[in-house]
């Protein structure tokens, strides 16, 4: 095992000893990017990290070189995936196939226009009432820009990118941007404006944007708690109302699945609790999938034995109960749901 680099290859932040006990062939440490730990553990086989065969340990480049030569273009996604609480566990060393792996299946914005309104969402988000004017000053050192934690945490690759999102968002006419006479590079206090919170409310009453989360699930009372003590609460920890069609009112002149259709176009993503296993779940789910929606589904355990072919294949939420569940949705949300 090697000896620890002084700085992370992800964050650049002071790495110290690990608390876990590895075999050979591994290089490890932990961070302190937030409240919580993240142990790092990194392959040092040489062909886990570049297709050169004639790279070997002791010969040319170090096997850190090669290391950071995988990690440079991508540093920004991993550190954001981390400060968005959205960082894998994973008990194997990294290698750069698996590095691929964590990103291509995390969610984060990749357009520009989710990099733009990922951004916006995040700014409104910060303010306690409206008009509030915010800066982005480290908190416990006035003279100071975060400009690391606020690239990395919005997934930008440089300070240039941040401030052409920024300067977007203000030829917009979503936030006034006003710059503050301190020292530092870029330091700048915002608030969002009128007319960014109409943009705000319009976004989150659409489907991609929208604040709203579609749930299917059982309507039988001896199910309610899984609504009540579980969905309800995941979602509204995670900033989404939980839409239960039978608990919306609607146009009597519509159908039952009319109004399903309705109040799925509003939602951002469904989630489809498969317990008793009733029929408008599936129909329900399988309309979400079909929009192109992302789709949780959970189910407790006693009854997922029974459920169909066609969907026991998707990766579920097994809970043996309401507070498993409410756990596991919150992680899941954060990871699959929130960019």
């Amino acid at each position: 095992m090697l000896r620890r680099p002084d700085k992370c290859f992800i964050t650049d932040l002071d790495t110290f000893p690990s608390q876990n006990d590895k075999d050979g062939g591994i290089m490890q440490y932990t961070i302190k990017p937030l409240e919580k730990d993240i142990n790092l553990v990194f392959s040092i086989f040489s062909n886990h990290w570049t297709k050169d065969e004639s790279v070997c340990i002791g010969k040319g480049e170090s096997i850190e070189y090669y290391i950071m030569e995988k990690l440079k273009d991508v540093k920004h996604i991993l550190y954001g995936l981390m400060l968005n609480n959205k960082w894998p566990i994973t008990d194997y060393p990294l290698t750069s196939d698996n590095i691929d792996d964590i990103i291509n299946k995390s969610t984060f914005p990749k357009s520009p226009n989710d990099k733009l309104y990922n951004l916006f969402f995040s700014l409104c988000h910060e303010q306690r009432f409206d008009g509030e004017r915010k800066t982005f000053i480290d908190p416990y050192n006035k003279n100071m820009f975060r400009e690391k934690y606020y690239l990395n945490k919005y997934y930008f690759i440089s300070t240039d990118e941040f401030l052409f999102y920024l300067n977007t968002l203000h030829d917009k006419g979503f936030i006034e941007l006003e710059k503050l006479q301190i020292k530092d590079r870029y330091p700048f206090s915002y608030n969002i404006t009128y007319l960014g919170l109409e943009e705000l409310i319009k976004k989150q009453e659409e489907g991609n944007y929208s604040n709203k989360c579609f749930v299917a699930m059982s309507f039988n009372k001896t199910e309610e708690e899984i609504f009540i003590d579980a969905i309800k609460p995941a979602c509204e920890e995670t900033g989404f109302l939980a839409k239960r069609v039978d608990l919306e009112h609607y146009n009597s002149e519509h159908t039952i699945n009319d109004a399903i259709i309705a109040l799925l176009k509003e939602c951002r993503f469904c989630i489809a609790d498969f317990t008793k296993q009733k029929d408008g779940v599936y129909f329900e789910s399988g309309y979400a999938l079909g929009r192109g929606m992302k789709v949780i589904y959970t189910c407790k355990k006693a009854d997922f034995k029974k459920s169909h072919f066609d969907t026991n294949h998707f990766p579920h939420i097994v809970y043996e109960n309401t507070q498993e569940l409410k756990e596991k949705l919150i992680n899941k949300i954060k990871a699959f749901i929130i960019e």
